[in-house]
């Protein structure tokens, strides 16, 4: 148990409905918001760097735990990683990951690196908007291209479906 959260260690906050807790929790305090990312199993190295210095610096830059799964999926071409935090912590912490990759990237001449969001499929309505309105606002707000995986492509082992943002 953590003496802190009064919550084991590792545990994720849920809602009231048994689903992960969003903005607030019990008592109107806000809550960790969970934030996963796919990246390519190359990159994992850099983001955790020497000893875990590049992971430390950013966990502490942006107040947000980041969780690297590095043991899942052994072989697999992608690695999730969870960040926690409230939402301004999570994209601080999301900037600094891409940061990394761009930078890996450009030292290995990778090219353009892609951010791929692991989102609930109960959520992609919302993201997606009706007639696709929403999605095609931020696409214009941000000049990227945004791409939602199929629904096809979820079990019931795995109700998350990918969301590919790329530059323009």
């Amino acid at each position: 148990m953590d003496r802190r959260g009064g919550r084991m260690m590792g545990a994720r906050p849920r809602g009231p409905t048994g689903g992960f807790a969003g903005l607030s929790g019990s008592g109107g305090r806000p809550t960790d918001f969970p934030l996963r990312i796919l990246v390519q199993s190359d990159m994992v190295g850099a983001i955790i760097g020497r000893q875990g210095t590049t992971i430390k610096q950013i966990t502490q830059q942006t107040r947000a735990r980041v969780d690297v799964h590095r043991k899942d999926n052994v072989g697999s071409l992608e690695k999730a990683i969870t960040i926690y935090g409230n939402p301004e912590n999570c994209t601080n912490a999301c900037k600094r990951i891409l940061e990394v990759m761009q930078q890996e990237a450009t030292n290995t001449n990778k090219g353009e690196i892609t951010l791929k969001i692991l989102a609930h499929n109960n959520l992609i309505g919302r993201i997606i908007g009706k007639s696709g309105n929403t999605i095609k606002r931020i696409m214009q707000d941000t000049d990227t291209k945004i791409t939602v995986s199929s629904i096809n492509d979820i079990s019931s082992f795995n109700l998350e479906r990918i969301i590919t943002v790329k530059g323009a």
